[in-house]
């Protein structure tokens, strides 16, 4: 098992890599725009909760009275107050006296999309309101590139979400349009675009999952019925999952699909002799162009799944619109992203947040950006943005200057090891980081999303909720095996099929992972699904078998827990603790090392507000009469359960996906210790609900603070494989700090609390001891935070 104490594979810090030389300049309205932060040699930090995160079974903050941090790193824990004192007296130490407030260490998201946080900060935002404890908007204020238009949250009955409510936001918004109009009309050509239509949040009631059941039928003609201009402007919606889009028939022609509509595979589709050059493939294995049949013909319905399917559109909006194939961003050139970041970067620090992980860098400009967000200096040579960037690389990226170079080149030649000292940016070698960027594992998608309707899932949807295929009056739920981007077993519609059922062929996940595993670095896989999860994790152990990699596996989002209902009612936590205890039977030669661990790594929205829509697309119930109904063998009370993860000793973390959720790490824990939900549009403060419970409960200490805190301090350091750097507070590691109001531990579990973790202020972040304020602190929000010499 992989523990806190564990030691940390260092194969990556020694692959001698070649790193490609590419661009760090940053313009200056970006330094201009963001926080300094100031140097201090010797800092002592005392007066208030220190929570070191240091002990494997709970709280240390009793014990500690002091931090001492020497030239931006932890010089010592005091624990004596005579210790403090001695400090105290010393003239030439800078002093912290935190007032009753909270000192622990930075928060980590251990998996979010920091470019495409930035990318969709220039399209109309759909995404539904969240519950009224957790209100808040990613793109509220956002300047640059143009301003944003604002969406107003109120929590008094009024509908929050639904079909309507998209359509008339869509409508109403003046940013819509790519290209934006500065003045007047938008051009003939313009698309129309939004981001974070969610139908898993439009409610649970009979009438809305009939409207949500036909809109996912066929999209195109919603499209053409609701949105004003449809019918003359390709129109391109992106699901709030980022799994799924929603296009109507002019945006198929503009991409250069087809050559009139209606159209399908066969039916107006432009073949690739008529295209010649330009012509536009299937994005299958690894995305889809939906269909339906009428009267025996099979026509594409407007639904798109996954980003390969994407592909064309964004080539087409990007040509329509004048910006570069090889920006990093779907509606803006770089350097207008560059631009947008400010702001997003604001937020992310003003959460605790020190840490970052992209999770997933799909080409080089991606890459690239990430490392001008995270080595960017100012005028005086300081280091700007607050907190570290880490990256993973797609097991799909690609190169858009360099079409012929593989993901496993690229991969190869963009590893940085764990915790660089020094990174190559376009020719120009930047020192000194102190690890502020590093490119650090493979990223793989297994399946798609959960409320998305696109998870690789044991059993089918069911027939009462959203995810299903609608056909004259007659509705089939979209089958459990539909997400899966690649082939997994033989056969692979098999419910239980076991290890010796793996596909090891072409096309097979077995074979795109095999080469990335026997290069020895770190894999982490988005596995939404429970047979995804499954899959994934046999895949893991049978390559253990014939080449060592000891780096943890982590599963990515980790939704759906397991289906009890089956013939084999286990979860899947359960499974991975058997193949660990399997895989140690393997040594890792000449370590003698546990060649597999796992790691799962859990987006805590599902359960904060996208829990009602679950308990619908997976069980056919409503949580408003749960208690009526009972639900003690479904799949709902499955969902992302951390008390899984503790009774079968699997570690795990939280995240927020971004732009999928917004960034707050306290946020995650509150979610998962109170399992508080809200079923839309009811998302009032007071209407929130539980999440059911099932017989696979598993230990409430999975429920605790302490055990949630972890998710985002140092089991989140070891997922990002740098818990020997930071995480916790330890004599010898990197002083990144979070100073908050008070202490979690002391809050309370009810979300509308005065008390409640969500209340919980973030009154300074440290970087490698450099202080941060964000530009929303006020003094009086963080008490009264002392520092002096």
């Amino acid at each position: 098992m992989l523990k806190s104490n564990s030691p940390k594979n260092t194969c990556n810090t020694r692959l001698g890599t070649r790193i490609v030389l590419l661009s760090s300049c940053v313009s200056m309205t970006v330094l201009a725009l963001l926080s300094h932060a100031h140097a201090q040699q010797t800092t002592l930090f005392y007066g208030g909760d220190i929570i070191t995160m240091a002990d494997e079974q709970g709280d240390t903050s009793k014990e500690a009275k002091g931090v001492l941090v020497e030239d931006g790193k932890i010089a010592n824990i005091l624990t004596k107050e005579s210790d403090v004192q001695e400090y105290l007296e010393r003239k030439e130490v800078n002093k912290v006296n935190l007032q009753g407030a909270a000192l622990m260490p930075g928060f980590i998201d251990p998996h979010m999309h920091l470019p495409n946080v930035v990318s969709f900060a220039g399209v109309a935002d759909l995404s539904p309101c969240l519950p009224e404890p957790y209100n808040y908007r990613t793109y509220s204020n956002q300047e640059a590139p143009r301003f944003k238009d604002e969406v107003e949250c109120v929590y008094d009955g009024r509908v929050q979400s639904g079909l309507d409510w998209t359509w008339n936001t869509l409508n109403n918004a003046k940013n819509r349009w790519v290209p934006f109009p500065e003045k007047g009309d938008p051009i003939e050509k313009a698309w129309i675009v939004g981001n974070g239509i969610d139908p898993s949040r439009f409610g649970v009631t009979p009438e809305e999952i009939e409207r949500v059941a036909k809109f996912r039928s066929l999209p195109a003609d919603e499209i053409e019925q609701n949105v004003d201009g449809a019918d003359d402007h390709p129109v391109f919606i992106l699901d709030q999952s980022g799994h799924v889009g929603y296009v109507n028939g002019q945006a198929f022609m503009k991409a250069n699909i087809c050559s009139d509509w209606p159209c399908g595979p066969e039916i107006n589709r432009i073949t690739k002799q008529e295209a010649g050059e330009n012509y536009v493939p299937s994005p299958e294995p690894l995305g889809k162009w939906e269909t339906y049949l009428k009267d025996g013909k099979e026509y594409f319905s407007g639904l798109i799944q996954e980003e390969a399917s994407y592909g064309a559109f964004i080539f087409a909006m990007q040509t329509t619109a004048g910006i570069s194939h090889e920006s990093p961003f779907f509606f803006f050139n770089y350097d207008a992203g560059l631009l947008a970041a400010p702001p997003v970067i604001e937020k992310v620090a003003a959460t605790g947040v020190t840490t970052v992980v992209n999770g997933g860098g799909f080409n080089t400009p991606i890459l690239q950006f990430n490392k001008d967000l995270a080595l960017q200096k100012d005028e005086d040579g300081n280091f700007t943005t607050p907190f570290r960037i880490r990256t993973l690389i797609s097991a799909t990226a690609n190169d858009p200057a360099h079409p012929d170079r593989t993901a496993l080149k690229i991969a190869e030649e963009e590893m940085t090891g764990t915790w660089p000292d020094t990174v190559i940016s376009n020719g120009k070698e930047i020192t000194n980081t102190d690890g502020r960027y590093g490119a650090i594992g493979i990223k793989f998608w297994a399946d798609g999303s959960t409320q998305g309707c696109s998870a690789f899932l044991t059993q089918d949807y069911n027939a009462e909720g959203i995810c299903v295929d609608e056909d004259a009056g007659v509705k089939t739920p979209v089958t459990g095996w539909h997400g899966a981007n690649y082939k997994f077993y033989k056969p692979d519609n098999s419910a239980y099929p076991s290890i010796s059922n793996l596909d090891k062929g072409a096309g097979s996940f077995y074979a795109a992972l095999e080469p990335f595993w026997n290069k020895g670095w770190a894999i982490q896989i988005h596995t939404n699904g429970d047979k995804a999860m499954r899959a994934a994790a046999q895949i893991a152990f049978d390559l253990t078998t014939s080449k060592c990699n000891s780096n943890p596996v982590t599963l990515i989002h980790a939704t759906v827990g397991g289906d009890p209902t089956g013939p084999v009612p286990d979860p899947v936590v359960q499974e991975l603790s058997t193949l660990i205890s399997g895989a140690r039977a393997v040594k890792c030669q000449p370590q003698q090392r546990y060649p597999l661990s796992f790691i799962v790594s859990h987006l805590t929205g599902h359960v904060g507000y996208w829990g009602g829509g679950f308990v619908s697309l997976l069980d056919g119930k409503d949580l408003n009469k749960i208690s009526e109904q009972g639900d003690r063998d479904g799949r709902a009370p499955l969902l992302d359960t951390t008390s899984l993860d503790v009774d079968y000793e699997i570690p795990f973390t939280l995240h927020s996906d971004a732009p999928i959720a917004p960034v707050n790490p306290l946020w995650y824990v509150e979610q998962m210790v109170t399992r508080s939900t809200w079923v839309y549009p009811n998302i009032k403060g007071d209407q929130v609900k539980n999440m059911p419970e099932s017989k696979w409960q598993g230990d409430d200490n999975g429920r605790s603070v302490y055990e949630n805190l972890k998710g985002i301090t140092i089991t989140a350091a070891e997922q990002t494989l740098i818990d020997d750097k930071v995480g916790s507070l330890v004599e010898g590691k990197v002083a990144d700090l979070v100073i908050l109001d008070r202490s979690p531990l002391n809050a309370s579990k009810g979300v509308n609390s005065p008390k409640a973790i969500n209340k919980i202020k973030v009154c300074y972040t440290y970087l490698a001891g450099k202080q941060w304020k964000p530009e929303s602190f006020s003094d009086k929000k963080c008490g009264k935070v002392e520092m002096f010499n």
